[in-house]
């Protein structure tokens, strides 16, 4: 609910990623008051369809706590609502020339229990709401993620009973900590507006308690939900000190926090598409991890009996240590030799054994395939390149024991999930790199593949995102060494996109529709098709990340899969 005659002055503080070109949406459930103290206390419901509850997320707007409206939500909100991902609901709340803090906070956890409240009458889980918001509508969403639960279980009115706290919050160019005000400047007057102060008050002359009470690092405990906080190295509003002291603060004691520092970047945040990657998938990843969880996967006892099982080969060796596949391939022989395909298990490349794969290999040995489940050095035994020597070396002994196991040596495929897709990406796309060969053996025969299956694959190991994520992320840094502003040639030589070229073969991903959205490779894919490669990409529908173990899309999986390879091998 916008003011008027304050827009123009408090624009810097708006909300900047906001509908775009395409179908408008419109409220479900327009103008709802969440309370009666004030006009503005309203919020628009964004109901997306779906036979089951879905969570929700609020989104708070910006305007410096004084300016700004509701009416408009961010696009990335807006496809999401479209494709039956989440709810969304846009909270109005009192501005500054109304009341100051804690009256905004106040409205915005009254908000968050209204929503409660009224979650059966919208299709909501309760059990899953976030939070987010640009600049002050960032600040306010993580003040209510840190503050502790609001809910007054002896009211006598039932939305006051109701919980306040959040699954998780991102923090779009947030400010978070108004001590800063005594070393930092900060030129907008917004800041002491909001707990009471006149434009141009010493900082020091603002009351200790009052800069604390409204500073969201001050609540910064172990039990917090997750948070991402977003923002620019350039951002002349809310120094990025607000974003990193948080991060510093909630790792300190425990919670988890993840900062996605934009190179350049202003105040106004989302501007590329990488970060709104980032925004989505953290999103979906806090609330949508087990939304469909499936039917455990079973291979049915006809397909298992139908093979002949070669277990426990060993295929590589480093001086005294041996690595073993199983081998699956149809007991039935036949005078044709048959395609053959490496199945890599995931689990980080740090866990995981070949066992994981196994249903999935047997599956596509079924369909006419030789299949290999391999074992693989970890990264605690040893570091990259080492796992995708071992894999290269699978590839070999597969080619060298061709005519043993009744297998096309010009006809080799690869397949993976997560890890394990990294894998058979990096495989399918090094076929030249001598410093990923390895010596495991068989080193007079190729390691290239003629087609691949990517599962949950990250392609792009130089990106912006995994930069982030490896300053943190133990698996990246046990598998390559250190962040990738450390070994920044690690990285590059373990991307797959590093290596593409035109001599490398058909490849096709696949990834959960609820993983990030980097296992989409949209980039990769584009590279390939501007050098006429084929590929493509499905998108397992209401799947996680780890989607083979449920049923309906492992089938999926197997009956894709087979047909590229088919297509390819055959």
């Amino acid at each position: 609910m916008l003011r008027a005659g304050l827009f123009a002055v408090i624009s810097i503080f708006l909300p900047c990623f906001v509908l775009g070109q395409g179908t408008s949406l419109t409220p479900t459930h327009a103008n709802i008051a969440y309370d009666r103290v004030d006009p503005a206390q309203s919020l628009d419901v964004y109901q997306a369809k779906s036979e089951t509850p879905l969570p929700v997320v609020v989104y708070i707007h910006g305007g410096g706590w004084r300016a700004g409206s509701k009416n408009r939500i961010p696009t990335y909100l807006r496809t999401a609502v479209a494709r039956g991902q989440y709810s969304v609901v846009s909270v109005e709340y009192r501005f500054t020339d109304v009341a100051v803090h804690p009256a905004q906070v106040n409205d915005c956890a009254r908000a968050i229990q209204f929503i409660r409240h009224n979650a059966g009458k919208w299709n909501i889980d309760p059990a899953k709401v976030a939070a987010i918001g640009n600049s002050a509508g960032a600040h306010l969403s993580l003040w209510l993620a840190l503050h502790d639960d609001m809910a007054n279980p002896d009211s006598e009115d039932p939305v006051e009973r109701q919980s306040s706290r959040l699954t998780c919050a991102v923090s779009l160019a947030g400010p978070t900590d108004w001590s800063l005000l005594e070393t930092m400047e900060h030129t907008h007057p917004a800041y002491r507006q909001l707990i009471g102060y006149k434009p141009g008050t010493p900082a020091a002359e603002m009351d200790s308690d009052k800069k604390a009470s409204v500073s969201p690092l001050t609540f910064a405990s172990k039990d917090d939900p997750p948070v991402l906080l977003v923002h620019g190295t350039a951002d002349n509003i809310v120094p990025i000190a607000h974003a990193k002291n948080l991060h510093q603060a909630l790792k300190k004691v425990g919670a988890r926090s993840q900062l996605r520092i934009v190179e350049g970047g202003g105040h106004s945040l989302p501007k590329e598409s990488q970060d709104i990657n980032v925004i989505t998938g953290f999103l979906l990843r806090q609330l949508l991890p087990r939304a469909h969880p499936g039917t455990i996967t079973r291979l049915d006892a006809a397909t298992i009996d139908s093979l002949q099982k070669d277990k426990n080969l060993t295929y590589a060796k480093y001086g005294e240590r041996e690595l073993q596949l199983d081998l699956y391939r149809p007991a039935t022989t036949t005078d044709k030799p048959l395609p053959g395909i490496i199945c890599i298990h995931g689990g980080g490349w740090m866990k995981g054994n070949r066992e994981s794969h196994a249903d999935l290999a047997m599956a596509l040995a079924a369909r006419g395939f030789v299949t290999a489940t391999i074992s693989y050095r970890l990264s605690g035994e040893a570091m990259f390149p080492a796992a995708i020597h071992d894999a290269k070396a699978a590839v070999r002994w597969m080619r060298a024991n061709a005519e043993k196991y009744g297998i096309d040596p010009e006809k080799i495929g690869a397949t993976g999930l997560s890890a394990g897709g990294h894998l058979t990406a990096l495989l399918a796309t090094s076929g030249g790199a001598g410093q990923l060969e390895g010596d495991g053996g068989n080193n007079d025969l190729s390691s290239r593949i003629q087609a691949a299956v990517a599962l949950g694959a990250q392609t792009d190991a130089m990106s912006d995102r995994i930069r982030d994520i490896s300053e943190t992320s133990e698996l990246w840094r046990n598998f390559l060494g250190g962040a990738q502003s450390d070994e920044p040639e690690s990285y590059r030589l373990a991307s797959p996109l590093t290596h593409l070229d035109a001599k490398d073969p058909p490849i096709l991903f696949m990834a959960g529709e609820f993983d990030d959205l980097s296992t989409r490779a949209e980039t990769f894919r584009a590279q390939m098709k501007a050098l006429n490669l084929e590929t493509g990409f499905i998108e397992i529908s209401g799947g996680p990340h780890g989607f083979l173990r449920g049923q309906k899309w492992f089938d999926t999986c197997v009956e894709k899969s087979a047909q590229f390879f088919t297509q390819h091998l055959k």
